[in-house]
C-alpha cells in the first residue's frame, strides 16, 4: 500500500519531499481515499485532498476525565453502599458514560479538509454542517498557539477572508497548526498566481 499522497508541481519546485503533506497528517493514502467518499464532502473531478484531520482531543481531557471519574465513583458507590442505596449510584455511571462518549464524538465528528481548491470544515454529530472557503477568498492564514498548546502540539488556524476587516479562528485545536497554516498559504498563493495568469 502506498504511503505517499500526491503533491502539486509547485511543491516539487520548492524542494519539498514527495511525502511532505502526508508527514504533516499521519494519514496514509488509503485514508485520503476514504475521506473523499464522505457524503458531506463535495469535490470536483480533478480536485485533490492535500490534508485532513480531526481536532486534537487534548482540550477535551477535562470533561472526558470528569466523565470517567463519575463512572468510577458510581461503580464504587454501588458496590460499597448497595444495601443502603441499591442501584441508584449507577445513575452516575450512566451520566459519566454519556458525557465521555458525547465529548469524544464531538472530536471524531469534526473534520478539517484542505484540498488544492478550498478548505472545508465539517462539524456536528447528528446534523452535518460542512462549510468551505475557496483560496481566492482568503487573504492570509496564521497559526495561534499559547505556551501550553505549543508543549502538546496543537493550536488554532486564524484565517482572514477577503472583504472582512477581522479574522476568524476557522480551524480550532488542530495538530501541527504551523505546518497546516503554511500549506494553506502556499495554496492561496498558487490560486492567486493562477488567477493572474488567466487575467
Amino acid at each position: 500500500m502506498s504511503s505517499e499522497i500526491e503533491t502539486k508541481e509547485d511543491s516539487q519546485a520548492n524542494n519539498k519531499p514527495q511525502n511532505y503533506r502526508e508527514e504533516q497528517t499521519g494519514h496514509p493514502a488509503a485514508d485520503t481515499q476514504d475521506i473523499s467518499n464522505a457524503g458531506w464532502l463535495t469535490l470536483s473531478n480533478d480536485e485533490k485532498i492535500l490534508w485532513w484531520g480531526h481536532p486534537s482531543i487534548v482540550p477535551h481531557f477535562p470533561i472526558i476525565g470528569l466523565g470517567i471519574i463519575m463512572m468510577l465513583f458510581g461503580i464504587g458507590a454501588t458496590v460499597s453502599f448497595y444495601s443502603d442505596y441499591g442501584l441508584w449510584p449507577l445513575t452516575l455511571v450512566v451520566f459519566g458514560l454519556v458525557l465521555t462518549v458525547f465529548e469524544y464524538m464531538k472530536v471524531i465528528s469534526t473534520f478539517y479538509v484542505i484540498t488544492d481548491d478550498k478548505i472545508v470544515r465539517k462539524i456536528g454529530i447528528i446534523r452535518r454542517d460542512a462549510i468551505g472557503i475557496r483560496y481566492e477568498n482568503i487573504e492570509h492564514s496564521r497559526a495561534l498557539q499559547n505556551i501550553a498548546e505549543r508543549l502538546v502540539g496543537f493550536g488554532d488556524i486564524e484565517i482572514s477572508t477577503a472583504g472582512t476587516s477581522s479574522s476568524e479562528a476557522y480551524l480550532d485545536n488542530i495538530r501541527e497548526p504551523r505546518n497546516v497554516a503554511e500549506l494553506i498559504n502556499q495554496n492561496k498563493d498558487d490560486a492567486f498566481n493562477a488567477m493572474r495568469y488567466r487575467d
